[in-house]
């Protein structure tokens, strides 16, 4: 959203905005601390939209700046990634509405780190900790199917590319 928003010739609406305006959703009763992510810092946009589903000022988390994914930290300054990780490891009971943030602060040790559109939507998922963005291990040597339904291998791994679209 916030990398497309101002980018594209067409609007683009967050699944909040959608959301409220379905009407769908379902309001947080419990009071929330929340974790910001990197580009929410300063203009709290997508913040501002998740209000009409809280019934509690949320309290904003200072005790960490980042969850060490952000900026492709990992990939370009993995030692720093990591302390930050780490630093955000000690977070508890505590919402965020970045996927990549619910995953790197639960894999750094972070406990019971809820995602907000989840709960927004009443589903009992937990973040997802085995793929990490910025991560070449994870695709170094993995396959997947393409759009034309050819299985395809990742270089690091014998190649097996898809011969409709060469990928």
């Amino acid at each position: 959203y916030a990398f497309l928003k101002d980018k594209l010739s067409v609007p683009v609406i967050s699944i909040y905005e959608k959301l409220q305006e379905l009407g769908l959703g379902n309001r947080i009763m419990e009071e929330q601390n929340i974790f910001l992510p990197c580009p929410e810092r300063e203009k709290r946009e997508l913040l501002k939209q998740i209000r009409s589903f809280l019934t509690a000022e949320p309290k904003i988390l200072s005790s960490a700046n980042c969850c060490g994914l952000g900026g492709c930290a990992a990939l370009k300054e993995p030692e720093l990634a990591a302390q930050m990780a780490k630093s955000a490891g000690s977070i508890q009971n505590t919402s965020v509405y970045c996927a990549s943030c619910a995953g790197n602060l639960t894999r750094a040790g972070g406990k019971n780190i809820k995602h907000l559109l989840v709960q927004i939507l009443g589903r009992e998922e937990v973040p997802d900790v085995r793929h990490r963005k910025g991560d070449p291990d994870r695709l170094r040597g993995s396959s997947y199917s393409c759009i034309h339904g050819s299985t395809v291998r990742t270089p690091g791994h014998e190649s097996c590319f898809c011969h409709v679209c060469n990928r």
